[in-house]
């Protein structure tokens, strides 16, 4: 296992954790003072497929489950639209490239 840090101008930090196959673990970001922002983890089947990352916030919550399928395919989307994760880590900013949708812990069955 090995991990690859990337520091950033504004004092954050995004930790991403491999295995010993060299498959993406987790991903780990920390804001500036040292404290964790939110992390993913990644899954993976017995072929090395990752079928699940897990999205966390700051606490260890898990906000989300995201399944996938061999291809990558998203299964079991909670919405139909784009998603903009500001829940992640609190903050306004943070909008994915699938756009602009917030999504509530209800709608994700949280």
């Amino acid at each position: 296992m090995h991990e690859e840090a990337e520091n950033f101008d504004d004092g954050t930090r995004t930790v991403r954790e491999f295995d010993d196959r060299e498959r993406l673990c987790r991903i780990t970001t920390w804001r500036a003072d040292g404290t964790l922002k939110a992390s993913i983890d990644y899954l993976y089947d017995a072929g090395g497929v990752n079928v699940e990352r897990v999205l966390r916030d700051s606490s260890g919550t898990v906000l989300r489950r995201i399944r996938l399928d061999e291809s990558g395919a998203e299964l079991d989307a909670p919405v139909a639209g784009p998603v903009r994760w500001r829940s992640l880590d609190g903050e306004a900013g943070g909008e994915d490239e699938r756009g602009q949708e917030q999504i509530s812990r209800d709608q994700l069955g949280l």
